[in-house]
């Protein structure tokens, strides 16, 4: 699945920007987003914002854990611990 795909599955939840620019999702000392055991969804266009390593920021930018047909384009990450979409391997 990709950002233009034109396919009978498009994602059945997208999180994305509104008109121009990218919308900032401040993470604070936690995490940007964590998509856990969901499926078939987009996120495209954000701009993730963590408070910064040296403020206490532990977490990572984008965690991605149990999921599958997920499609992510145009983010950007910053101010956490790592900064990285983490899709831990599935056990």
């Amino acid at each position: 699945m990709s950002e233009n795909d034109n396919s009978e599955e498009d994602p059945d939840l997208i999180i994305s920007s509104f008109g121009s620019g990218k919308a900032i999702i401040y993470g604070g000392k936690d995490y940007g987003i964590l998509l856990d055991n969901c499926s078939n969804m987009a996120v495209y266009n954000l701009k993730f914002l963590g408070a910064g390593r040296l403020s206490g920021n532990t977490s990572d930018g984008v965690i991605i854990r149990d999921c599958h047909d997920i499609c992510i384009n145009g983010l950007e990450i910053s101010g956490f611990l790592l900064i990285e979409v983490l899709r831990p391997p599935r056990s």
